[in-house]
């Protein structure tokens, strides 16, 4: 086999496993009942994060919500933060997913789409439910941050890594960039938002790449 139909299976190969990743979530069950349930109770806490802190809600009222018992809620989710985790996360990382239909290595122009994603999504939580939002401030910045890392370590691994970026380790790469964009996003979505997502997200790739590139003179 030529070196140019290996390295064209190798794409193929790896356009399937993400596409294999975007459709099948971490940990989704494959039981239709289950999976049916486990959307009930995830848009009965989307439904409430818009009329009330999250402190406030509870087991009982997202059990209500979603016209189930609490022994059914308790057969899916250890707790409402473990809810909390699995919505913000599958929400999340479609979103970042939606950005890059096909592997991509790690890039300057690829970091920007990224954190964008980022930028946009903490914005419209802002927006959309702010209460909830300031609420839950510390317990969403673990559940994202988490995310984002493991978004670009899952990227790192099928996409690879641009130049600059080769030869560092995979972990320290995800770990850095990945707080680096959740904190700039952060303060992002707490300020007047003069600076577009695009630009600001532009900014911290900006100063994530060069020194890496610097370093790779």
């Amino acid at each position: 086999m030529s070196k140019i139909a290996v390295l064209s299976l190798t794409r193929q190969i790896i356009e399937s496993v993400v596409e294999i990743f975007m459709s099948c979530p971490a940990n989704e069950p494959s039981d239709p009942r289950v999976r049916r349930t486990r959307a009930l109770l995830q848009n009965a806490l989307r439904d409430l994060l818009h009329e009330k802190k999250f402190g406030v809600i509870s087991v009982q009222d997202i059990a209500e919500r979603a016209t189930v018992n609490r022994a059914t809620f308790y057969a899916h989710f250890d707790d409402k933060y473990a809810l909390l985790s699995c919505v913000l996360r599958s929400e999340l990382g479609a979103k970042l997913w939606s950005r890059f239909p096909k592997p991509t290595p790690l890039t300057c122009e690829s970091l920007t789409l990224l954190a964008a994603a980022v930028f946009e999504f903490i914005g419209e939580m802002r927006t959309q439910c702010p209460d909830s939002a300031r609420d839950m401030e510390n317990t969403m910045g673990s559940i994202l941050q988490e995310e984002i890392y493991e978004f670009i370590d899952t990227w790192l691994r099928i996409g690879g890594l641009a130049p600059p970026l080769r030869g560092q380790p995979r972990e320290t790469v995800a770990t850095v960039f990945s707080w680096s964009i959740y904190g700039a996003a952060h303060r992002w979505s707490r300020s007047d938002r003069k600076q577009t997502a695009e630009d600001a997200a532009r900014e911290i790739s900006a100063l994530l790449m060069p020194a890496r590139e610097l370093s790779a003179v």
